[in-house]
């Protein structure tokens, strides 16, 4: 988190765990479900590192262990808003860097867009997925707080709860 280099590290090794991952005879989703779980914890390290460099986590001011807050309608309210409010920014998130990602790769790796065997075949599936679900995790940790924040439904406490 404090290391300025800290998400070329990371997401470094997290994309490697996901090209070193050993190959299968036959194909399955292993090697795809493998790359998502990577990539979402790298976006989900990178938007909390984004938070620390900003200087946007603090300590809170209390000492634990700390109050549980009362349910009230208002809290429900917001959790509501909240909740569907990053679902909907996840999902066109989504449903941009998808198509994106696998348009680069196929150029990249000069193959049809249409040909999902040969985009699994020649090792495009993995960057693709795990490309997909940074940006996705980066959203969900740094983007859709930063957002609800300005739209002042944020908790009070969510840029203490991380440090």
């Amino acid at each position: 988190m404090t290391h300025p280099l800290g998400p070329l590290v990371f997401v470094g090794l997290y994309f490697s765990f996901c090209w070193l991952y050993p190959t299968q005879k036959i194909w399955n989703t292993a090697r795809a479900d493998t790359a998502n779980v990577h990539g979402i914890c790298g976006g989900v390290t990178s938007g909390y590192w984004l938070f620390y460099q900003l200087g946007w986590l603090t300590k809170s001011s209390q000492s634990p262990p700390y109050p549980v807050l009362t349910v009230t309608w208002n809290w429900v309210y917001l959790s509501f808003l909240r909740t569907l409010f990053g679902v909907l920014i996840l999902a066109v998130i989504r449903a941009i860097v998808k198509p994106l990602a696998i348009h680069f790769l196929c150029k990249l790796y000069k193959i049809d867009k249409k040909d999902v065997e040969a985009q699994r075949r020649l090792g495009s599936e993995v960057p693709q997925k795990f490309i997909t679900y940074y940006m996705v995790s980066i959203g969900a940790t740094f983007l859709v707080p930063l957002l609800c924040s300005y739209l002042g439904i944020m908790r009070e406490s969510f840029y203490q709860e991380l440090y």
